[in-house]
């Protein structure tokens, strides 16, 4: 698949989607289970979740350059083969942000954390790569590629 910058946006926008409705979920089932006050249930839910949305949002974007040299790298893999390598990019990255953290260790709840950003980040590649492939055919995707290497070095003999 053409990894171009309409994909690398759609990507990134699902994965930052993704990644705060299931922020969202975790935040409600949380405070329901340790609050009994009504008002303070709904205001750790709000502020939990915009807090955790704007950050993710941000961190999302700046690491949208990875995202795209990735997918450019992995442009002939089959899906399965670049879901699965975007979901451990989006497990590495996170695991390597949380332990620059001052006070975070690599407790089994930070590696949970972890897991489900390399879920979201495999959920957006896989949804990207569908979209994309209703648009255009594979093959359609890769004649629109730019010549790179020795495809560049015949390209400029003609």
């Amino acid at each position: 698949m053409h990894f171009d910058a309409r994909a690398v946006c759609r990507h990134t926008l699902t994965t930052w989607l993704a990644f705060t409705v299931i922020t969202f979920i975790a935040a409600v089932v949380a405070v329901f289970f340790s609050v009994s006050d009504l008002g303070v249930r709904v205001n750790s839910v709000m502020y939990t979740t915009i807090t955790v949305s704007v950050v993710s949002f941000i961190l999302c974007w700046v690491f949208a350059p990875i995202a795209w040299w990735a997918g450019r790298a992995l442009r002939h893999a089959t899906t399965a083969v670049s879901t699965a390598a975007f979901g451990v990019l989006g497990f590495v990255v996170s695991a390597i942000l949380s332990m620059t953290l001052p006070g975070i260790t690599l407790h089994p709840l930070t590696l949970a954390i972890c897991a489900v950003a390399g879920a979201c980040c495999a959920f957006g590649r896989w949804s990207t790569e569908r979209a994309c492939s209703r648009v255009l055919p594979r093959s359609a995707h890769e004649e629109q590629l730019p010549p790179v290497g020795d495809e560049l070095a015949q390209s400029r003999q003609v």
